[in-house]
C-alpha cells in the first residue's frame, strides 16, 4: 500500500477504480508495465512522470477509459507526493472537468462527487457546528457547511447523467481498464449510463446525503407507483420536491427504467433497476398499513415478468 498511515482515506476510492489485474489495450500494455515496475521500485516521481505521458498519449488518441485510468494513477502518486493533495487532487481533478467533453466529463464529474461525499463521511463531525450559507464562501471544500457540501455533490452526480444519448450508446466493456468488476456485472450495466446512474441512485438513496434536508422532505402517496415499469415511467413525478435527495433519486430511476424498456434484449438489467425501484418507492410510501401489502404483490408480479432472468 502506498498511501502513508497519516494520510486521509479521502481518495481510496482511486484503488478501487482501478482493476491492476485487467489487461489494458494492447498498446498501451507495455507502458504500464513499465509504471508498475516504476512503482514497485519505489520510484513515485517517476512513475508520476510516467502516467502523464500516458494521459497525454491517451487524450490523443482520444481514448476515454486509458485517460481516466491514468488520471486515477496520477492522483494517487500526488497523494503520497505532495503535502495538502487532497486539495490539490480535487482541483486537478475540477480542471480535468473543465477540459474535458463527452463520455470522459461525465465519469469524472460522477468520480469528483463521490470523492466529496467519501471526504464528508470520513470527516462528518467537523461539520456539526458549522453555520449554514446561502452561497459558496470559498472553493476549499475542507470549510465547507454540510448545505454547500451536499448541493455541490449533487450537482456534480446530476451532471454525470446530462449527456444520456452519449452514456446510453457507450458500452461498459470500453471502461475495463478502470473497472474492478464481479462475476457477470457487465450484464446488469451494460453501458456507461447504467453505471453512472446507479452510482448516482446509490448517492440519493443513502441515509446520509438527506442531513442537510428537513426530515420527510419527500414521499409517495400514490399505490400507482408500485405498478410495472411501464406503469412507473409512465407517471409525471411531482417536482415539487425537485431539491430533494430522495426526488433525485426517483426521478433517475424513471430515466433508468425507460431507458431500459428500450431495451428488449436486455431483461437482466431492467429486472435488476426495477427490483431496486420497488425498495425505493417501499422506502419512501406514506401509508405504512398497505406498503408491505402492495410491495408483496408487486414482487409476485416481476417474479413472474423476469421469470427468465438472473437476477
Amino acid at each position: 500500500m502506498i498511501y502513508q498511515l497519516k494520510k486521509s482515506t479521502l481518495f481510496i476510492l482511486i484503488l478501487f477504480m482501478i482493476n491492476q489485474h485487467g489487461m489494458a489495450q494492447t498498446n498501451y500494455e507495455t507502458l504500464w508495465k513499465f509504471v508498475v515496475k516504476l512503482e514497485n521500485d519505489g520510484k513515485t516521481k517517476d512513475a508520476l512522470k510516467s502516467v502523464e505521458g500516458i494521459i497525454e498519449k491517451a487524450r490523443k488518441d482520444k481514448n476515454t477509459s486509458q485517460t481516466v485510468k491514468a488520471l486515477l494513477y496520477k492522483y494517487r502518486y500526488v497523494m503520497t507526493l505532495e503535502e495538502e493533495s487532497e486539495l490539490k487532487i480535487v482541483s486537478g481533478l475540477k480542471d480535468e472537468i473543465r477540459k474535458s467533453s463527452g463520455a470522459d466529463k461525465a465519469v469524472l464529474q460522477s468520480i469528483l462527487a463521490e470523492l466529496y461525499f467519501q471526504y464528508f463521511n470520513d470527516n462528518s463531525w467537523k461539520f456539526s457546528n458549522r453555520t449554514e450559507t446561502d452561497e459558496k464562501q470559498s472553493d476549499d471544500f475542507r470549510t465547507w457547511d454540510l448545505k454547500t457540501l451536499f448541493k455541490e455533490i449533487n450537482t456534480y452526480y446530476i451532471a454525470s447523467l446530462e449527456n444520456k444519448e452519449l452514456l446510453q450508446q457507450t458500452k461498459l466493456d470500453s471502461y475495463t481498464p478502470i473497472l474492478a468488476q464481479q462475476k457477470g456485472s457487465q450484464v446488469l450495466r451494460p453501458t456507461l449510463y447504467d453505471l453512472l446512474a446507479n452510482r448516482a441512485i446509490d448517492y440519493f438513496n443513502n441515509d446520509k446525503s438527506n442531513l442537510a434536508e428537513p426530515s420527510n422532505a419527500f414521499s409517495i402517496d400514490d399505490k400507482k407507483y408500485f405498478g410495472t415499469a411501464s406503469e412507473f415511467v409512465s407517471i409525471k413525478l411531482n417536482d415539487a420536491d425537485k431539491n430533494s435527495q430522495d426526488y433525485n433519486a426517483g426521478r433517475i430511476y424513471h430515466d433508468l427504467l425507460a431507458f431500459r424498456l428500450k431495451d428488449k434484449l436486455n431483461l437482466d438489467a431492467l429486472a435488476d433497476a426495477d427490483l431496486k425501484r420497488l425498495q425505493f418507492i417501499r422506502a419512501h410510501y406514506f401509508n405504512k398499513d398497505e406498503n408491505e401489502t402492495l410491495y408483496y404483490e408487486a414482487l409476485q408480479r416481476i417474479k413472474t415478468e423476469y421469470s427468465k432472468c438472473n437476477v
